[in-house]
């Protein structure tokens, strides 16, 4: 009688051992994707990820025609870009990650309109159902219009900051017709980071775009700029694998970005 209880509770025992290993090995929260009414009356994909306990979330926005790759069954495609190639290691850094897709409209105008500011308003809302954290707005290269875009409108209630990365603002003709200066800057009222590679030459982001941007963020309440050095880019000046997207520096951004994120959450 006593060896069969004990039999049990062995078995008892390796059961509870093997359901918190299984627990311990799988990630603090599956990736999510879901579907977000869009003010334009089409619908945005959006993809989130997080750790156990996120202390921020990130909403990403994608540059170039700011459209992320989803698959049929609406998950997310890999990706070279930069905010694709890295969202894991900003789980690892503790941060929760949103990743929309932008309603497949004009190129860059729509950012620019009141319609994207309720869509970036309708981002934060679900952001805040996931995660009791602080949210803040980081778009690379075109997608830096969409982060001021939206900061313009939003207050520091509810976003935390923002952060551009490679952002934009010569005018390529048939590609671009609007910049991140754009917006309208001034009404930008949380910190805000910017941060660029001293050689990147890519068409719409001349040498003197990081300081011009950071010089007319009037309003925010710190600003800094951080410039990024060594890489070795292959194809073109635009191409995910380039300097303009920080190629070969994604673990030192995403800890140097991480690290200043922290100290004004």
């Amino acid at each position: 009688m006593r060896t069969n209880q004990g039999g049990s509770v062995v078995r008892f025992v390796s059961s509870v051992v093997v359901l918190i290993l299984a627990i311990l090995a799988s990630p603090a929260l599956a990736d999510e994707v879901a579907d977000l009414p869009s003010a334009s009356g089409e619908t945005q994909h959006i993809w989130y990820d997080a750790p156990a306990k996120p202390w921020a979330v990130v909403i990403m926005f994608a540059g170039g025609n700011g459209v992320i790759p989803f698959e049929a069954d609406g998950s997310l495609k890999g990706g070279r870009s930069p905010l694709l190639r890295t969202r894991q290691l900003w789980i690892e850094q503790g941060i929760a990650v949103l990743i929309p897709g932008r309603p497949r409209l004009s190129v860059d105008s729509y950012r620019l309109t009141d319609a994207y500011g309720q869509d970036i308003r309708a981002l934060v809302d679900f952001a805040r159902t996931r995660a009791s954290a602080p949210v803040w707005l980081m778009g690379n290269s075109m997608g830096t219009e969409a982060v001021a875009s939206g900061a313009s409108r939003l207050t520091h209630g509810e976003i935390a900051g923002v952060v551009f990365a490679a952002p934009v603002s010569h005018l390529v003709p048939r590609k671009m017709t609007e910049s991140v200066l754009d917006p309208p800057l001034a009404a930008i009222n949380v910190p805000a980071l910017v941060i660029a590679h001293e050689q990147d030459d890519g068409p719409a982001s001349p040498p003197e775009t990081p300081a011009r941007l950071r010089t007319a963020l009037t309003s925010a309440p710190v600003t800094e700029l951080f410039l990024f050095t060594g890489g070795e880019p292959v194809g073109g000046p635009c191409d995910p694998t380039s300097l303009h997207a920080f190629v070969g520096l994604d673990t030192d951004l995403v800890k140097r970005v991480a690290a200043w994120m922290r100290g004004r959450s």
